[in-house]
């Protein structure tokens, strides 16, 4: 078509947090953070999406921040992302409930935010459905639906970005999957399913083994 050409699918992977920042704690076990569950789910990801046919860019895949300074930390995500061109951003999370409330720990569960932009016929909203039922097919946390956030990473992203929070780490069962590889293996696979369908959605094809997408000529 007039103004189109075809270019390999790019997803943006971003493992939340790392380095210095260590994201939410646990407080059943020492030393377990967030950067590091989260890390484990991104690599996981990235090789399914990979063997699936899908370029792959990590804002991370070490044990590092991006920036000292957590502002320009989280505004670096969502860079890459940009600078690539990228056709989809998806930021992996651990959720946490403030345990000095009254049953703090009792919170569970995974959730998907969105910024709530539209993306041609579709919008961040349906994006975050999508994604969340595929995670749900898979495993086995409850499923607390799709949120509306403004988190810097969503709104600094020029192409459809979703935020996963998977599980709370405030909540003993929670705390359980997120230790397991078992969980962290179907959590990478739910996230995958939703990522194919929405580049689907998107219209992104699969050619040669490799998926494609129509892009706007500049």
């Amino acid at each position: 078509p007039p103004g189109k050409a075809v270019s390999d699918v790019i997803v943006v992977v971003d493992p939340g947090h790392g380095g210095r920042d260590p994201g939410v704690e646990s407080t059943y076990q020492k030393g377990f953070y967030e950067k590091d569950a989260v890390l484990d789910m991104g690599l996981k990801l990235r090789k399914k999406l990979e063997d699936a046919g899908i370029q792959v860019i990590m804002t991370r895949d070490t044990d590092k921040e991006l920036d000292s300074y957590w502002k320009e930390d989280v505004w670096a995500r969502p860079r890459i992302a940009n600078e690539a061109k990228a056709t989809f951003f998806v930021s992996i999370h651990v959720n946490s409930f403030d345990l000095t409330k009254k049953n703090g720990d009792t919170y569970s569960g995974t959730e998907v935010y969105h910024y709530g932009k539209d993306h041609g016929e579709f919008t961040s909203e349906q994006f975050a459905e999508m994604m969340g039922e595929e995670i749900d097919k898979v495993t086995d946390t409850k499923y607390n639906g799709v949120k509306i956030a403004d988190y810097g990473v969503l709104r600094l992203s020029e192409m459809p970005a979703l935020l996963v929070e998977t599980a709370y780490m405030t909540n003993r069962e929670d705390h359980e999957r997120l230790e397991s590889d078992q969980f962290r293996e179907d959590m990478a696979e739910g996230i995958l399913n939703g990522t194919i369908r929405i580049l689907e959605a998107m219209g992104a094809y699969k050619e040669d083994g490799v998926y494609k997408v129509l892009t706007d000529l500049e």
